[in-house]
């Protein structure tokens, strides 16, 4: 009996080897999404016309059909670039002139990409857009000063540093880097007290009718800084009296 089973056996196994001739073997690849490389940099110095690119491409089998790349402030849309794909990549990007114009803080950029058979990847990261300062307000033995305003600051506003260092009367004006981002070079002593104001427009000079206010409009204290040679300082204004959302 186990002899007649072996026979069968092996009988059918000539069958099946017989009828699979080499070369008539067939499979099936495996449909897979594009895929996504950001090649924007993670920050960029504000005022530079640096263009956030990302490059999107074919995956497996089934072809590339649009891009996208969105660039976001929280939830606020800044700038957005969807482009129809006419080969195996497209290069997305957010345009430099629209970067230039960018105020200082953290911006996510967001990508995607969808081929015919609606298959979807997606990718973002985070930009900083950096307030760096010019080489003019890096001066040996003094402190460079970098300040950024809140957005509501008029692009042509004159930016003053006021204090016990200028007798509470004239302002040390800041040099403007980008969109409210200025620097200057300032020499501190210990104890030194001091806060920032800003102009009506250019045609006039800083007052404490535009004097900085806190994040609710509230009074700000006397900013306090010791000497501090051949340091940078980075201080930010949330608002300023009389402007936007702060009232008298």
């Amino acid at each position: 009996m186990k002899k007649g089973i072996l026979l069968v056996l092996a009988a059918m196994a000539a069958f099946v080897i017989d009828s699979c001739t080499p070369g008539e073997l067939e499979y099936e690849t495996i449909s897979s999404p594009p895929s996504i490389k950001i090649t924007a940099p993670a920050s960029v110095v504000a005022g530079s016309s640096t263009a956030l690119s990302a490059t999107v491409s074919d995956g497996q089998v089934t072809p590339l059909t649009e891009g996208t790349i969105t660039l976001r402030s929280g939830a606020t849309v800044v700038s957005t670039n969807k482009q129809t794909a006419a080969g195996g990549s497209l290069t997305l990007s957010i345009a430099g002139s629209v970067v230039s114009a960018l105020n200082p803080g953290t911006y996510k950029l967001e990508v995607s990409a969808k081929d015919n058979a609606n298959q979807t990847t997606s990718a973002s990261a985070d930009v900083a857009i950096s307030c760096e300062a010019l080489a003019s307000c890096k001066q040996a033995g003094k402190t460079t000063v970098v300040v950024i305003t809140p957005s509501v600051t008029p692009a042509d506003a004159k930016i003053g540093l006021v204090g016990s260092l200028t007798g509470w009367g004239s302002d040390i004006l800041m040099t403007k880097i980008a969109n409210n981002c200025y620097c200057a070079a300032v020499t501190f002593t210990n104890g030194t007290e001091f806060k920032f104001r800003r102009s009506q427009n250019a045609a006039g000079n800083p007052d404490w009718t535009w004097v900085e206010k806190n994040a609710t409009c509230g009074e700000v204290d006397n900013r306090k800084q010791d000497a501090a040679p051949d340091k940078t300082l980075t201080f930010t204004v949330l608002n300023w009296r009389n402007t936007g959302t702060c009232p008298d």
